[in-house]
């Protein structure tokens, strides 16, 4: 895969998290914030926080590479390389 298709689904795969908040009533998300750059941005970054504080707190479901959606399939969560 080339660096845009990876990109292309990086961003795909954040949007598709980012309506399935917003479809979960999740606190803090809204479609003013999807459609606002900076408000995205800052809840991704408020959802990465609250996460971390999970793992430190021992919560062993959110460290899988591989989690299921709400249909129960399995999808690959790709995470950005640092060079």
């Amino acid at each position: 895969m080339t660096n845009v298709q990876i990109w292309m689904l990086h961003f795909l795969q954040q949007y598709e998290q980012l309506y399935t908040d917003l479809a979960m009533k999740e606190e803090n998300i809204s479609e003013d914030v999807i459609n606002d750059t900076i408000r995205t941005e800052a809840y991704l970054l408020w959802k990465k926080t609250m996460r971390d504080k999970e793992k430190k707190s021992g919560n062993k479901d959110t460290d899988n590479t591989i989690k299921k959606n709400l249909s129960g399939i399995p999808s690959i969560v790709f995470k950005r390389r640092v060079k």
